[in-house]
């Protein structure tokens, strides 16, 4: 009895005490190939080799399906770090050139219109007007005396031109004087939050004229900005969707879009070069969370294969290994 392969299995013993012809041996040869045959179908395939096939084409259906899944279209994602920040807010900035005597206002405090936030040392100022005050009073009398003596002779209606040209000019001076001494009190132009680092960084500080001090902020008009690092940039794109997970909330994300992104990248808080993107949060019941909070933004860029999406980092390091 042979296998399909032509190995051995087994036989069968013949005997008679005739002589055997061609045809029975003929007969014999075609019964041994049935038994054969019958043996062979109906022999119980061992256990080791049923699992081993069976693991053989699993493996082929779990690699088909691998492969038909890292073709499957995804959303190419990245993780950045996000922080809330005021959506429009108002710059406190220097309008002269002093030092910061006081901060009149406590970080996050609320302020209205008119309030003073910070005083600038303004000795020198007040001295200033001071001295243009007597000036002009000085000038006055001069002109008191020209009005007097023109009365006279034709000197004196030339010397009461000269001066009331002089006190004009000593005016404008006492005018000027006056304005940069009202200037050393900044004053909140809208109603909201004051938003600063620490009120001992500012005090004594020298300043000049434009620098950014505070910002004034209204707490229920907020956007989270997102420093999207160059490697993640591919999944950055305007309109994305964007899910902020806050540090204070882990288990609570945020459904917000890309509405703007910086052209060029710079380095960010924790000096990785990244594009500065801004998203508007979307409408929720809840209230908006408060500004200065971090955490970190998952955002969705265009749809790509899965292999792509799992294997984009390995590729791209493979790629700058060997330069192609």
């Amino acid at each position: 009895f042979l296998r399909r392969d032509g190995v051995s299995i087994g036989g069968i013993l013949a005997a008679r005490e005739g002589v055997w012809t061609s045809n029975d041996i003929a007969i014999t040869h075609r019964l041994a190939r049935t038994y054969a045959h019958a043996w062979r179908e109906l022999k119980p395939v061992s256990t080791v080799r049923r699992l081993h096939e069976r693991a053989f084409t699993w493996r082929w259906g779990l690699a088909v399906m691998a492969i038909a899944a890292l073709l499957l279209p995804f959303p190419l994602t990245a993780l950045a770090p996000v922080e809330i920040v005021a959506r429009d807010p108002v710059i406190v900035s220097t309008p002269i050139d002093g030092v910061i005597e006081r901060i009149e206002v406590d970080p996050s405090a609320r302020v209205k219109v008119g309030d003073v936030l910070i005083s600038l040392a303004d000795t020198a100022l007040r001295n200033r007007r001071e001295i243009a005050a007597q000036e002009v009073a000085l000038a006055q009398a001069r002109v008191k005396v020209a009005s007097l003596s023109a009365f006279a002779d034709v000197k004196g209606r030339h010397e009461l031109g000269i001066a009331e040209a002089e006190l004009e000019l000593k005016r404008s001076e006492f005018n000027y004087a006056s304005d940069l001494l009202a200037k050393t009190s900044i004053r909140a132009t809208r109603d909201g939050i004051a938003i600063f680092a620490d009120r001992r960084s500012l005090v004594g500080k020298p300043v000049s004229t434009g620098e950014r001090l505070m910002e004034i902020a209204d707490g229920q008009s907020v956007e989270a900005r997102i420093d999207v690092a160059i490697p993640d940039a591919i999944a950055l794109r305007l309109k994305g969707h964007a899910k902020l997970f806050l540090d204070v909330e882990p288990l609570r994300p945020w459904s917000a879009h890309i509405e703007r992104a910086d052209y060029k990248a710079r380095p960010s808080d924790t000096d990785v070069l990244s594009y500065r993107s801004f998203a508007m949060l979307d409408p929720s019941d809840a209230a908006p969370p408060r500004i200065g909070l971090r955490g970190t933004a998952q955002i969705y860029g265009d749809y790509a294969p899965l292999g792509i999406v799992l294997l984009r980092r390995p590729i791209s390091a493979v790629r700058q290994w060997l330069g192609l």
